[in-house]
């Protein structure tokens, strides 16, 4: 006997999985990298303006031109703190399409600081 076919093969699928549409990704890459690019932000920026503030602007007047330039010269390669902001933002946005959920809410805060971060103008 041959047992009449029937969508119950389709209904016992997981439905987890259509419920997004496709599948979900792990958040813990994006999650990790959006808390390492906040760090290094938050270490550049303190760079920036330990350079800036503390350094060059106190003592403009007694350093020699060569040292000027080369101190001129790392303050505008300490500038790529807005392109790791960005990528804080980025991975944080990333880290809300995948799993564990509660990943979202780890990164939500990290994000949001490097986006202000990156506005910040020295």
């Amino acid at each position: 006997m041959t047992q009449p076919m029937t969508d119950e093969a389709d209904k016992s699928e997981n439905p987890k999985n259509k419920v997004g549409g496709g599948r979900m990704y792990s958040a813990w890459p994006a999650g990790v990298a959006c808390v390492c690019f906040f760090a290094l932000t938050v270490l550049l920026l303190q760079a920036y303006g330990l350079l800036h503030w503390k350094i060059l602007s106190h003592n403009y007047s007694s350093l020699q031109d060569p040292l000027k330039t080369d101190l001129f010269r790392l303050l505008s390669y300490l500038e790529i703190y807005h392109v790791t902001a960005m990528l804080s933002v980025g991975f944080g946005i990333w880290a809300f399409w995948g799993q564990p959920c509660w990943m979202r809410w780890v990164c939500l805060p990290f994000s949001l600081l490097s986006l202000l971060m990156f506005i910040i103008v020295m």
